[in-house]
C-alpha cells in the first residue's frame, strides 16, 4: 500500500501534513490530523477537498469522500458557547498568527513555483481574513470602545478593500509576481495591523 502525504489547511492559514494511504477517506485523515490540528474544545465547522465543499457535513459524507492528492480544507468552530470577550480576543490572535503564516507560505510557494498550485489555499486564506473581519466586526459594536478607534478600523479595513481589488485584478490577468507581492507585503502587513487593533480593543473588552 503506497503512503503518502495529505496536506490540510485549517481555517485558510496554518498547514499540517499527515501520513495517508489511497484507500483513507478525509474522515480517516481528519482523525489523524486532530490532535495536533485542533484543540479538544473545536469541532470542524466545513471541510473542502480542493474546490468543493462536502456537503452535509456528517461521518457518513466525509467515508465517502477520499482526498485524491488534493487539499483538504477545514473550518474550525469554537465548542464553548460562553466564552469571555477577552478569551475570544485571545483565541482571535493565535487565529490571526496562523493567517500570517498561511499567507507567507504561500507566497513563497507562489515564487518558486510560479503559480498558486491549488488555488484553493489562496481562496481559503481570503475567506480566513473575511472571517476574522467579522468578528472584528463584533468587537465594534462594544459601546465602550472610543469613536476615533472605529474611525482608524474604517479607515483600515478601506485600504484593505483596495487591496482585495489589487488581488482580484492579479488573479484575472495572471500576474504571480503581483499576487505574491500582494500576499507577502499587503495582505501580511494587513494582518499585522490587525494584531494591534485587536490589542487596542482588548482594553475596552467587556466579559
Amino acid at each position: 500500500m503506497r503512503i503518502a502525504m495529505a496536506t490540510i489547511v485549517i481555517d485558510g492559514g496554518e498547514h499540517i501534513e499527515v501520513e495517508s494511504s489511497e484507500s483513507d477517506s478525509v474522515f480517516d485523515i481528519l482523525l489523524k490530523a486532530q490532535k495536533d490540528g485542533w484543540s479538544p474544545t473545536q469541532t470542524i465547522g466545513r471541510v473542502s477537498v480542493g474546490e468543493r465543499y462536502i456537503e452535509p457535513l456528517n461521518e457518513e459524507a466525509l467515508k465517502a469522500v477520499t482526498a485524491e492528492g488534493g487539499v483538504i480544507g477545514v473550518w474550525l468552530v469554537q465548542e464553548e458557547p460562553s466564552r469571555s470577550v477577552s478569551q475570544i480576543i485571545s483565541d482571535s490572535g493565535e487565529y490571526l498568527q496562523r493567517l500570517e503564516s498561511g499567507f507567507q507560505e504561500l507566497s513563497e510557494k507562489i515564487r518558486v513555483q510560479g503559480n498558486p498550485g491549488d488555488h484553493q489555499s489562496l481562496s481559503d486564506g481570503v475567506s480566513g481574513l473575511r472571517t476574522i473581519l467579522e468578528l472584528f466586526g463584533t468587537f465594534l459594536q462594544q459601546d465602550n470602545l472610543p469613536a476615533e478607534l472605529r474611525e482608524e478600523f474604517t479607515g483600515f479595513l478601506e485600504e484593505l478593500n483596495e487591496k482585495s481589488r489589487e488581488l482580484n485584478e492579479a488573479q484575472e490577468s495572471g500576474d504571480m509576481t503581483m499576487i505574491a507581492d500582494i500576499l507577502e507585503y499587503e495582505f501580511v502587513e494587513a494582518i499585522q495591523q490587525l494584531r494591534t487593533f485587536l490589542e487596542k480593543m482588548s482594553e475596552f473588552a467587556e466579559d
